[in-house]
């Protein structure tokens, strides 16, 4: 009797400890999850919100920065006389201007050009495709010639494909006597980040003579910003799918959910084996994610591929900076040549020429602290000892209290206009 008494008492006892043990772990499982995911899911949803917002900044940024660079080299061109004199003056005139333009390369591109006159008579065409096209469209070509607007930017599609076409006028005593029009060869879709592709990332671009949308009419979007594209007159609404942010932080929430889950299990079993409970972090694959999200809003790419532009990005905050490959091979080096031209500000202060660097930083520091735009031109050293021109473009991130906190943009190697000039 009293052996029986004794087994039924342990039986009784593993029962309640067994009892115990699973009441924790599902008492644990649903405070953990209750407790980590509100503070979860307002964190995540914050984070992701200005991640999608620097994007959109940078987005505009580079196309405002694409845009104007050409624009202002097509400008330079114009004012070149030969080209006045061509479509005002003789036949010897039109064949001095043939002579000019052949083979003319703008960034280091044979891009289509047309030349028409005061009467929209084309005096050279490069692209008999583009000369049809501009003939019409007569909407901004009568506009520049009548001196109602200084330049007009229009996005025309060609096989699947849209790129950017820029008109300038060409003076004479101030007045238009003719329009330089070109077609830039590199696509609308190159100009975007690589999020575009999966079509979770939509924009809208509008403007007298753009018209642009990539988004699918069956879904639904929600617009992050809508912002001008520089003095372009294009605006840029930057979107992405209703669901997108809601699935982003649901699929953080579930791998912080499993990984609770799974953390507890494991505890579980340590207790039942060894009889003592492991000390959890119920946040550590927050934290991980938080990195992660850091790390690659510090890294976003400000350019894409296929441009001939030259990308940097300096970090104010750390006084570090950061230069796309190709900003080497404009200076002569391997593009992975981090050894000869790492990506330090000492590196830049070295490059540039000694009569421009007093401009730079006073431009530098007027964009900083008024918020002018920052556009010059300087002189900077090649591998070969060579100093080369080089057109800088750039716009600053500004914090709450519109402190910069940093600065991307781009520079373009202008040497090829500036040997023109002299000619």
């Amino acid at each position: 009797m009293p052996n029986s008494l004794s087994n039924k008492f342990k039986l009784t006892t593993n029962n309640a400890f067994y009892t115990f043990l699973a009441l924790s772990l599902i008492l644990s499982v649903t405070i953990s999850l209750l407790l980590v995911g509100s503070r979860a899911n307002d964190a995540i949803y914050d984070l992701q919100s200005k991640s999608i917002e620097i994007e959109s900044e940078l987005t505009t940024s580079y196309l405002m920065l694409f845009i104007e660079t050409r624009e202002q080299i097509l400008k330079d061109i114009a004012r070149q006389p030969i080209l006045s004199n061509a479509i005002m003056g003789s036949e010897t005139s039109k064949a001095a201007l043939l002579d000019y333009l052949d083979e003319y390369k703008i960034l280091g591109k044979t891009e289509k050009l047309v030349i028409t006159n005061i009467l929209q008579e084309v005096v050279y065409s490069s692209d008999s495709s583009l000369a049809e096209v501009i003939a019409t469209e007569p909407t901004w070509l009568n506009s520049i010639i009548n001196n109602q607007i200084e330049s007009a930017v229009i996005l025309r599609s060609s096989q699947s494909q849209y790129f950017f076409t820029i008109a300038v006028p060409i003076k004479y005593n101030n007045l238009s006597e003719g329009v330089l029009t070109v077609q830039f060869s590199t696509p609308l879709r190159e100009l975007l980040p690589a999020k575009f592709v999966l079509n979770n990332h939509n924009i809208i671009l509008s403007g007298p003579w753009v018209s642009f949308s990539n988004l699918d009419e069956t879904q639904q979007y929600i617009s992050i910003s809508k912002k001008p594209v520089g003095s372009t007159g294009i605006e840029l609404n930057y979107l992405i799918k209703n669901s997108l942010l809601a699935e982003k932080v649901t699929a953080f929430m579930l791998d912080i959910a499993v990984a609770l889950i799974l953390s507890l299990l494991l505890s579980s079993v340590v207790l039942l084996i060894f009889g003592r409970h492991l000390l959890l972090n119920p946040f550590k694959q927050l934290e991980i994610s938080k990195k992660a999200i850091k790390l690659s809003e510090a890294r976003y790419e400000l350019a894409v591929e296929g441009s001939n532009d030259g990308i940097w990005d300096w970090d104010i905050l750390s006084n570090t900076i950061y230069f796309s490959p190709r900003i080497r091979v404009l200076l002569g080096y391997n593009e992975n040549d981090i050894e000869f031209l790492p990506n330090t500000i000492e590196t830049f202060n070295n490059l540039i020429h000694i009569d421009d660097i007093d401009e730079n930083q006073k431009q530098l520091k007027a964009h900083l602290t008024q918020n002018k735009p920052y556009n010059i031109e300087y002189r900077l050293k090649n591998k070969s000892g060579v100093y080369r021109h080089f057109r800088a473009k750039g716009m600053a991130l500004r914090d709450s209290n519109n402190i910069a906190i940093r600065m991307a943009g781009s520079i373009t190697d202008i040497t090829e206009q500036k040997n023109h000039k002299r000619h």
